[in-house]
C-alpha cells in the first residue's frame, strides 16, 4: 500500500513537472500506450486528453519509424537508459504532418514501466533544410533538377536502367539566338521565356523522363525507357516541332528554334559523364545548322578534338598578334579604278604557316571568340585604312564582314564608333557587311541602322540572293550596298535564268538608290556583261586575290 502510494506520488511529481516544459511531454507504457500528455503535448496532436490517453503511440508515429521506434522502446525498457534524440516524423489528428525530435528516458509510472519522451518540434527547421537541399538540386528560376541533380544521380538512374533492360537517351537541348532576346528585349522577358520552356518541355516528363536545365538556355531530356535510336530521333522531332511555336510573353511574339545533341548507347558500362560528352559533341554539330537534332557518332569525337585545337589556336593568335588582315580590291566597272577593299582575315601560324578563314572562323562563330577577333578587324582595317589616306588613297573604303553574333551583340555599335574614333578615319569611309539572316531580323537592323547611319557609315548585304532577305524588305531600310552572291556570277555563263535574276537584281537594286557589288569574278566575259548591265563595282580573283597592306598600296599607285 505505502509502495503504490509512493509510485502515485511519484507519478503526480511526473506530471508537476512535465506540465511546467516548454516540450510537448509524452509518457507511454511498454505496450506502447499513452499515458499522460501534458498541455503542450496536446496542442501538438490536436486533440484532447480523453482522444490521447489509451491510444497507442504509433497511432501517431508514420509507418517507416516504427520499427525503429519498437526497437527503442525495448532498449530503454530493458537497459533503464536514456536515449540521444532522434528524428522522426508524426501525424497529428487534423492530418498536419510534423517533424520532431524526441528523447526518451525510463521511468516508473504508476506501477508499470514506462517511457517519458521529450518531444521538440522541429518542422520548421527541418522544412529549412530540406528546402536547402532541394534548391541546391534543383533551378530556383524553372524548378526543374539542375546540374547538380545530374552529375548527383545520373549515374544511379542509368544503372538502374540496365538492371530493367532498358538503354538510356539524352538530349542536349540549346535554343538558337537566346542571347539575342536578353539583348533585344531584357532579362525580365528572357526569363519569362526560360520558364516558358520548362513548361512546354515538362509535358513530356514522366516517372522515366526527366528534364534538367543544366545552364542559361540549355536542357537535358533524359529517357530511361529508350528501346532503340529511332524512338529517340522521335522524341527529338516532337521538341522540335513544339518549339517552332512562337511564345507569346509580355504580349510580344518571340520566334527561336532549338538545336538538340543526341547520344544513345547500351553498352553496360557507359558513364553519365560519357553520355553527356557525346550528346554535347552532337550538340555542337546540331548548333551548326540550327533547328534540328544530330545523332552523336563517334567520328565526332576528333572533330570534337579538333575544335579544342582550333580554340587554343585563337586565343593564342589574340595574343600574340597572329592575325592579319589581306585586302581584296573593289573595281570601279566603269572607271577601271579602285574605289574600296574588303578586308579578310588569316592566322599566321607559326608552325603552319598562312591559314585562310575557313579554318578557323567557323568554329570562332560558334564560340565566344568571335566577338574579340570582330573587334580586332574593325580597329585594324579602320587603322589601316586611314593609314592609306595619309599615304595619298583618298576616299577609299574598307569594308569589314560582320558575324551575326557580332550583329546581335548589345555593344557592337558602340564598338564601330570606338574603332572610327581610335583610328580618326571618316565614318563614310567604312562599309559593314551584314549577312542575309542578320537583315532579317528587321527590329536589330534597324537599332543599328539609327546609331550608325547618322554618322554616315555604309551598310551593305552580303552574298545576297543565297538567304532569307528580300528587294522588298529593302525598300523599308536604309540599305548602300548589296552584294550578289558569286554562286549567281558562276552560273549566269550557262543558265540563262541566272542571268535573268543578276539582271533583275541589279535594275530592282538600282530603283532602291542601292548600289551592286557582283563578287567572285573570274573572267573578262563576267566582267563585260556585268558593265553592261549596270553593275557598279566588282571583286574576285579576275582582278586580284586577297593581298596584304602594302601589296594593295602599290596596286593602287599602279
Amino acid at each position: 500500500m505505502e509502495e503504490l502510494q509512493r509510485l502515485q506520488e511519484l507519478a503526480s511529481r511526473y506530471a508537476r513537472l512535465t506540465d511546467l516544459s516548454f516540450d510537448p511531454v509524452i509518457i507511454y507504457t511498454q505496450d506502447a500506450r499513452i499515458r499522460f500528455v501534458n498541455d503542450r503535448g496536446l496542442n501538438m496532436l490536436k486533440g484532447t486528453r480523453d482522444q490521447a490517453i489509451g491510444k497507442s503511440i504509433f497511432g501517431f508515429v508514420l509507418p517507416e519509424y516504427w520499427d525503429a521506434l519498437k526497437q527503442r522502446i525495448e532498449y530503454m525498457i530493458k537497459e533503464g537508459n536514456q536515449t540521444s534524440p532522434t528524428e522522426i516524423r508524426i501525424r497529428n489528428s487534423e492530418n498536419e504532418i510534423l517533424d520532431v525530435e524526441v528523447t526518451g528516458v525510463a521511468i516508473p509510472y504508476e506501477g508499470e514501466q514506462a517511457i517519458l519522451a521529450l518531444i521538440r518540434d522541429v518542422t520548421a527547421r527541418k522544412k529549412y533544410e530540406r528546402d536547402i537541399e532541394h534548391w541546391a538540386y534543383h533551378d530556383e528560376l524553372t524548378g526543374l533538377p539542375n546540374r547538380r541533380w545530374f552529375d548527383h544521380h545520373a549515374l544511379r538512374l542509368m544503372q538502374q536502367c540496365e538492371e530493367d533492360g532498358y538503354s538510356v537517351g539524352l538530349m542536349f537541348i540549346d535554343f538558337d539566338d537566346f542571347k539575342h532576346v536578353n539583348d533585344s528585349f531584357g532579362h525580365q522577358l528572357g526569363d519569362l521565356m526560360l520558364q516558358e520552356i520548362a513548361k512546354r518541355l515538362v509535358e513530356y516528363t514522366s516517372e522515366r523522363r526527366i528534364v534538367i536545365r543544366m545552364s542559361g538556355d540549355e536542357f537535358m531530356f533524359i529517357l530511361l525507357d529508350v528501346e532503340n535510336q529511332d524512338e529517340l530521333i522521335r522524341w527529338s522531332e516532337r521538341i522540335l516541332s513544339k518549339f517552332r511555336v512562337p511564345f507569346l510573353l509580355m504580349d510580344t511574339p518571340i520566334h527561336s528554334t532549338c538545336s538538340i545533341g543526341m547520344a544513345y548507347f547500351t553498352e553496360r558500362g557507359t558513364t553519365a559523364q560519357k553520355l553527356l560528352k557525346s550528346a554535347d559533341i552532337a550538340l555542337h554539330h546540331a548548333k551548326l545548322q540550327r533547328n534540328c537534332a544530330v545523332m552523336f557518332k563517334p567520328q565526332m569525337e576528333q572533330l570534337s578534338v579538333n575544335r579544342l585545337t582550333i580554340i587554343d589556336e585563337l586565343h593564342k593568335a589574340l595574343e600574340h598578334g597572329w592575325f592579319e588582315l589581306h585586302y581584296q580590291p573593289q573595281i570601279d566597272l566603269r572607271t577601271g579604278a579602285i574605289r574600296g577593299t574588303e578586308a579578310l582575315i588569316r592566322m599566321n601560324h607559326p608552325a603552319k604557316g598562312m591559314l585562310s578563314p575557313a579554318y578557323f572562323i567557323p568554329t570562332a562563330e560558334t564560340s565566344s571568340l568571335m566577338i574579340p577577333i570582330g573587334e580586332w578587324i574593325l580597329q585594324e582595317a579602320c587603322r589601316q585604312n586611314m593609314d592609306w589616306q595619309k599615304q595619298g588613297l583618298r576616299s577609299m573604303t574598307v569594308s569589314v564582314n560582320v558575324a551575326i553574333c557580332q550583329f546581335q551583340e548589345e555593344a557592337f555599335t558602340d564598338k564601330v564608333i570606338r574603332a572610327l574614333e581610335l583610328s580618326g578615319m571618316p565614318a563614310e569611309l567604312l562599309e559593314l557587311e551584314i549577312t542575309e539572316s542578320c537583315a532579317a531580323d528587321s527590329a536589330r537592323l534597324e537599332q543599328v541602322l539609327q546609331k550608325l547611319k547618322p554618322l554616315g557609315v555604309q551598310v551593305s548585304i552580303d552574298d545576297f540572293g543565297t538567304g532569307y532577305s528580300s528587294l522588298s524588305q529593302l525598300s523599308q531600310v536604309s540599305i548602300d550596298k548589296l552584294k550578289i552572291d558569286r554562286s549567281f556570277i558562276l552560273q549566269m555563263m550557262e543558265h540563262k535564268k541566272s542571268e535573268n535574276l543578276v539582271k533583275a537584281m541589279i535594275t530592282m537594286a538600282h530603283n532602291l538608290q542601292i548600289q551592286v557589288v557582283a563578287e567572285g569574278m573570274e573572267a573578262v566575259e563576267q566582267v563585260e556583261m556585268l558593265r553592261m548591265w549596270g553593275c557598279d563595282t566588282a571583286q574576285g580573283f579576275y582582278f586580284s586575290r586577297p593581298i596584304p597592306a602594302d601589296k594593295l598600296l602599290a596596286a593602287y599607285r599602279e
